[in-house]
């Protein structure tokens, strides 16, 4: 289902927009608003490095609580 207060993630033209705004220790294809992300990409990633990504993301969870962080524990 589509969300207005969601759309302006959705038309991210280079992952550098996104990067700034999440961690580095973050995949930013993980984070990305569902038309923008690349499921191939993910598809690809290490396991250890989504699990990672899912420790990582629930800490964060706790602090901040951002659309990408949502995404990255999601998809993780």
């Amino acid at each position: 289902m589509y969300d207005a207060k969601f759309s302006q993630y959705i038309n991210f033209k280079h992952l550098d927009q996104f990067t700034s705004s999440l961690s580095d220790e973050f995949e930013p294809n993980l984070g990305l608003h569902p038309y923008a992300t690349d499921y191939i990409k993910i598809s690809l990633l290490n396991i250890n490095y989504v699990k990672k990504n899912l420790t990582e993301s629930r800490k964060v969870l706790f602090e901040e609580d951002s659309y990408p962080v949502i995404n990255v524990h999601t998809r993780a």
